[in-house]
């Protein structure tokens, strides 16, 4: 008969035994306008709402107004949502520090007018209205406060983006340029 010794256990000074810890959703739900997007953000928050049995309201940046015709959904399931209507990227930062703080899930819609302000106030700042290559480092620096935000959060968020399509130049064979669609962003 043969014993096996049984090793013993890893010591480790960075790693330590995995444990079930509570995981935060972070979904972002991409589409053109009209295509659904806030109302499948609304439902899939509802279902975790319900899933999580949660208790704390539902906070929801408004961009668009939309959130507006979701009003009954949230009452009618017995979920108190509290909404601001802003596109300013500080109040992006601050509502994600609020709604961990005071909420169980976070809603944004549209993603996109953040992006958007961020890269219009930099243009302004500077006295530009085109972006160059030497642009994007810092415009990204400062989206960096959202994402990091974001992804590190110890709170639910939902947020909704506008597709968009992209465009290239090709030259025909008659020799002119020509624009054509090439994908999605």
């Amino acid at each position: 008969m043969t014993t096996q010794l049984k090793e013993p256990p890893v010591k480790s000074a960075l790693f330590s035994p995995a444990k079930l810890e509570q995981a935060y959703l972070k979904a972002g739900i991409m589409g053109f306008p009209g295509s659904g997007k806030t109302f499948t953000s609304v439902d899939v928050a509802l279902g975790l709402y319900k899933y999580i049995k949660a208790s704390k309201p539902v906070f929801a940046l408004d961009t668009e107004t939309g959130m507006d015709f979701h009003v009954s959904r949230f009452k009618d399931a017995g979920v108190e949502l509290l909404v601001a209507k802003t596109r300013s990227f500080s109040d992006l930062i601050a509502a994600v520090n609020e709604a961990e703080q005071n909420g169980s899930i976070l809603l944004i819609d549209s993603i996109t007018h953040f992006w958007v302000e961020i890269q219009a106030a930099y243009l302004k700042a500077k006295g530009r209205t085109d972006m160059t290559f030497g642009d994007w480092r810092p415009v990204k620096q400062t989206w960096a406060k959202f994402t990091d935000r974001y992804v590190n959060s110890r709170l639910h968020i939902i947020m909704a983006g506008r597709a968009g399509d992209t465009f290239d130049y090709f030259t025909d064979d008659a020799g002119k340029k020509q624009l054509e669609k090439t994908g999605t962003k």
